[in-house]
């Protein structure tokens, strides 16, 4: 890999249709993205056992492993996949399965056929989006008490410990709001705290985060 392949994004692209894979591999590489892609959810996990994408862009219909049960896979796999910000590209346009999508833990869902200046946009907006998110985790002490925390419970306490409502930290974080109620929960079970206040307080005590 080259130095300039290896400071670009990389983003994981997982696509059954040959051509529709190809439109936007080409496009993202336009748009100065390193590529890497799939057929299905069964090869793109073989793929992530070899390098970490920044971005996951899947579709859902796909032979062998479907872009849902692929999702599932990342979101509970290690914590450092289990944060790579996830896409899905579907000509499913029905209400019930974009919410069980969001349920899932995806991040953004777009309906075909997609507008591929729209595609590159939210693509790099969550990009941005991780960048935000890990210089503001920079911040953080490093105390042993950190390692309690996931990344992304850490972004949810970053949220409390700044006022944010369940739905803000949701809009924030790209995420549902029933998986930062699962986050929130898990804050308070590690910190051992019943409710946001004593989760900000206990953190801050123990320099999880700073004052």
């Amino acid at each position: 890999m080259t130095k300039d392949a290896a400071s670009r994004p990389l983003v994981m692209c997982v696509e059954d249709e040959k051509y529709i894979r190809e439109e936007l591999v080409r496009e993202l590489m336009r748009s100065g993205h390193e590529v890497i892609e799939a057929s299905n959810g069964l090869a793109a996990l073989e793929l992530l056992k070899k390098r970490t994408p920044d971005l996951i862009v899947s579709d859902i219909l796909m032979p062998q492993m479907d872009g849902l049960e692929f999702l599932r896979q990342v979101r509970s796999g290690t914590e450092q996949l289990n944060a790579i910000p996830f896409l899905f590209l579907s000509a499913l346009s029905d209400r019930d399965r974009i919410l069980e999508a969001y349920r899932e833990g995806v991040d953004e869902y777009l309906v075909k056929p997609i507008d591929l200046g729209v595609f590159i946009s939210q693509v790099e907006a969550k990009l941005r989006l991780v960048k935000r998110i890990e210089k503001k985790r920079q911040t953080l002490s490093l105390g042993v008490n950190t390692k309690k925390l996931s990344p992304r419970e850490l972004d949810v306490l970053l949220q409390l410990a700044d006022g944010k409502k369940n739905a803000e930290i949701a809009v924030a974080l790209q995420l549902s709001d029933h998986t930062i109620n699962d986050y929130i929960k898990n804050i308070f079970k590690k910190l051992d705290v019943h409710s946001r206040a004593e989760a900000v307080k206990e953190a801050m005590k123990h320099k999880i985060i700073n004052p």
